[in-house]
């Protein structure tokens, strides 16, 4: 093969890395074992929700389904990111300032129970992030197996809210935190529109 084409391929691979893994490599590299090792998408789309759409990590587990959306892992289940439509019909949804208060709450003394904002898909988003603990259930009174933190996003829409979060062990939020901003770059939420003119798709809401 000539240096041409790996050229050409290595370029691939780079777009693939950090323009988000959608792109497509020509046939000749699909044939090559060689190239088809470095080319090796970071991210994979998920377009199977109504409500969203967002590219995420290749190599994370998913989708899971969760009430109201999806939920994806990383491989050795160290970090968790999860984004939730819920409209008023559903379980777990509260009226926008309820749900902001319910934010300020979380966590331990040691936070600073303070909302920050930012822009999701061109909307002002709510911002809180906590600790948590898990807990083992082998225990009585209860063990703390880890020390987790976390990252909850509010965004209103006229229809319901949108959840978005991410989890991971606290010693380790960082390390995993850029597929949370990956994911927050590339969201694209549905249009607003009033609940009735929403399809309540069944895998949408909790069965009664």
């Amino acid at each position: 093969m000539n240096g041409k084409r790996i050229l050409l391929a290595l370029s691939f691979s780079a777009a693939a890395s950090a323009g988000g893994g959608c792109a497509n490599p020509p046939r000749f590299v699909k044939r090559t074992p060689v190239l088809r090792l470095l080319y090796r998408p970071w991210s994979k789309p998920f377009l199977d929700h109504p409500q969203f759409s967002f590219y995420i990590k290749s190599n994370w587990k998913g989708p899971q389904s969760v009430d109201g959306g999806v939920r994806f892992s990383e491989p050795k289940g160290r970090a968790w990111v999860s984004i939730l439509f819920l409209m008023p019909s559903m379980e777990g949804y509260r009226e926008i300032n309820d749900y902001r208060q319910h934010m300020r709450e979380q966590g331990t003394v040691a936070d600073s129970h303070v909302l920050t904002e930012m822009e999701i898909s061109s909307r002002t988003a709510s911002v809180a992030r906590f600790t948590t603990f898990d807990y083992s259930p082998e225990f009585l009174l209860g063990e703390v197996v880890k020390v987790l933190y976390t990252e909850l996003i509010l965004v209103p829409d006229p229809a319901g809210i949108y959840l978005i979060r991410y989890e991971a062990p606290k010693d380790q939020f960082f390390r995993f935190y850029r597929v949370q901003e990956r994911m927050l770059e590339s969201l694209t939420l549905a249009t607003p529109k009033e609940e009735e003119n929403i399809n309540p798709l069944p895998w949408l809401r909790r069965p009664d």
